[in-house]
């Protein structure tokens, strides 16, 4: 094991989990009677995400839409982890307005999510067909963009641009500070930036991921003192390798000139590209840069993770290829999603925006999803606060604008895979392992992944074997049988160990439930999975980066973070469904149908299962009464 591990393990694979429900159709697995594989579209083969049978009432659907000429068109918009608990207030304070006008010409609730171990990773691991999958089966277009475990793409009839765990789209997710020593800058460097600055410039030089960048840092309120205001980011001309693009939007060798960024003191540059090695290659990576003063002669630069665009040729984030040269054209840098530079997540959404419209106009459609990530991660990081009510407005603002362009007859569906709320204690399983002596750290204090025997990242947990073998005897409290095989019994020890957790005065238990992955899965698994749980503690899913914590559980302030919860929204608008009408919760496995009898004129939902069959599966996810209901509240037209 090394520390490319860490960088290759999957972020936020709970999100992935629920909204791959959100948009999965909830069909029986096991049927009496079996018949052959639907056809599936142009392009498409066995084995791509689709299981070689399917169950005889999907057939009969498809026969169905087939011959019923579509007569609405749908939209969904996927909102992660949005929830009523900060929409409701920002409504009654006015900050809201086309959330507001827009409930009362809906039907709206709570849409309840699932508590899931996770199992599936990416595209190869859905062995379902997917809703879009039955919409261009049927011979309805459908663009599909940013949702996650889509990738590696696969064919349909329209356009599909794949979401979070796309390959290149994050080089490097961590957050990376840097700190350099404030010094004279050269005469030549004093004469070009001395207009730009009432006191004499000076310079930090920083290195990038392995990028020379030069900060100069100006002066430009005319106080009588020399403390710098703001600082210029210079990046010197460099050159790199890369693989040509479909259309020649790309050349096999990039010159990227001179760039320059200003900025304010603790605010965030523009983008900067730089020059970085990812998996043993030169690529470009985007970044912006905050600088702040760390002394009388040091300056401390925070770095946000690096960006990539996923527009190389041997990258399969789109359908058709081709779409990807139209991205590169428009776009020279795509990132629908974020990190966790909170100042600057709000800004994704004006992005995420620029990127709707354009995939919203590329091409006719009879079924349009988009999802935004920002909401999400977010509530993570500043709770029910500033960042987190700028980002709820500015999408109040894109609703506003959006909205009234959608075509009379369209089905617009928003909702969020889950929700949000406070909780009170987070748990660093990082913190945990150092105490039972698992974790290794190098010179500088940071987690030696090599020499760990174990340790956590992003809800799955690492083994090293090899470490394991040579040090078990100093682990405290782990006594294997004899003659019982060291890394079972090592796995069984956590998991046992992980659910009598507790906060450090014995008083509050915060049990941690460790699962051990399918064994047949697409890419390369944790040898232990987190599984999510709805409590008032959550566990730190990047504590990797605060691997010197001491405390196991730590209480978190009041409204500085959320952890996710069952309770999310919907909001349903367009012909046919009732209009200022507040539901009881529904079921996320309501989304699917409702997409399906919204783009159809007849209500053929229904054919999905059995009476009997659908309250034995609603009552095994905790669903009954209303919740058992299939598709949202329509009136009879």
């Amino acid at each position: 094991m090394n520390k490319g591990i860490a960088r290759s393990v999957l972020p936020r694979l709970l999100v992935i989990v629920l909204l791959a429900a959100l948009l999965a159709v909830a069909l029986p697995r096991l049927m009496s009677k079996k018949q052959a594989e639907p056809g599936v579209p142009a392009g498409r083969t066995k084995g791509a995400g689709i299981e070689e049978s399917a169950p005889e009432q999907y057939s009969i659907l498809l026969d169905r839409i087939a011959q019923t000429r579509p007569k609405r068109k749908v939209v969904v918009i996927g909102l992660d982890a949005a929830s009523w608990n900060i929409i409701d207030p920002m409504i009654t304070r006015g900050q809201l307005p086309a959330f507001a006008s827009l409930l009362q010409r809906s039907s709206y609730g709570d849409l309840r999510s699932l508590v899931l171990t996770i199992q599936a990773v990416d595209s190869r691991d859905v062995r379902v067909p997917r809703i879009w999958d039955m919409a261009s089966q049927a011979g309805l277009k459908a663009a599909v963009i940013n949702v996650p475990m889509t990738y590696p793409v696969n064919p349909i009839n329209g356009i599909m641009m794949t979401g979070m765990l796309t390959d290149e789209l994050v080089l490097v997710k961590q957050i990376m500070p840097l700190k350099g020593l404030i010094k004279k800058a050269s005469e030549g460097e004093i004469a070009r930036y001395r207009a730009s600055s009432y006191s004499q410039p000076r310079k930090v030089d920083v290195r990038i991921y392995g990028c020379d960048v030069t900060a100069y840092l100006l002066d430009d309120t005319n106080d009588g003192t020399a403390s710098p205001t703001n600082v210029l980011f210079r990046v010197p001309e460099f050159s790199i390798d890369r693989a040509p693009l479909p259309g020649g939007v790309d050349s096999a060798s990039v010159t990227v000139p001179e760039q320059t960024a200003a900025c304010g003191m603790e605010q965030f540059s523009p983008w900067l590209k730089v020059r970085i090695d990812y998996n043993g290659k030169p690529a470009i990576g985007w970044v912006r840069l905050s600088p702040k003063i760390a002394g009388p002669a040091a300056l401390s630069v925070t770095c946000t993770p690096v960006y990539g665009n996923a527009m190389r040729s041997t990258v399969p984030c789109s359908y058709p290829d081709s779409l990807k040269a139209a991205v590169a054209k428009r776009f020279e840098r795509y990132t629908p999603f974020v990190g966790y530079a909170v100042p600057t997540i709000p800004d994704y959404v004006d992005d995420s925006v620029e990127y709707l419209k354009f995939f919203y106009e590329y091409d006719d459609w009879d079924l349009f999803i988009f999802q935004f990530q920002a909401t999400d991660v977010i509530q993570h990081w500043d709770g029910d606060g500033p960042y987190t009510q700028d980002v709820y407005m500015r999408l109040d603002k894109f609703l506003g604008d959006f909205l009234p362009r959608l075509p009379d007859n369209t089905v617009l569906i928003v909702a969020s895979d889950h929700g949000a709320r406070e909780y009170r204690f987070e748990i660093s399983l990082n913190a945990w392992f150092d105490s039972m002596h698992l974790i290794a750290k190098d010179r500088t204090g940071a987690l030696d992944t090599a020499n760990s025997i174990a340790f956590h990242m992003y809800w799955g947990i690492y083994i090293n074997e090899k470490e394991l073998e040579r040090r078990w005897k100093v682990i405290p409290g782990f006594e294997p049988a004899k003659g019982a095989p060291l890394y079972d019994a090592f796995v069984d020890f956590l998991t046992a160990k992980a659910k009598n957790l507790t906060y450090p005065n014995g008083q509050l238990a915060t049990p941690v439930t460790l699962v051990k992955p399918p064994k047949k899965r697409a890419l390369p698994s944790p040898h232990l999975i987190v599984q999510p749980e709805y409590a008032d503690y959550a566990v730190h899913h990047e504590d990797i980066f605060q691997v010197g914590q001491d405390m196991i559980v730590t209480p978190i302030q009041e409204g500085k973070k959320m952890h996710h919860r069952r309770a999310g929204m919907y909001i349903v608008s367009g012909p046919g469904i009732k209009t200022a009408n507040k539901t009881a919760a529904k079921n996320i496995f309501d989304i699917a149908p409702t997409i399906q009898r919204s783009s159809v004129q007849s209500g053929i939902y229904s054919s999905f299962s059995s009476g009997s069959r659908r309250r034995r599966e609603d009552a095994a996810h905790g669903f009954s009464g209303e919740d058992a209901t299939r598709g949202f509240p329509y009136r009879d037209s």
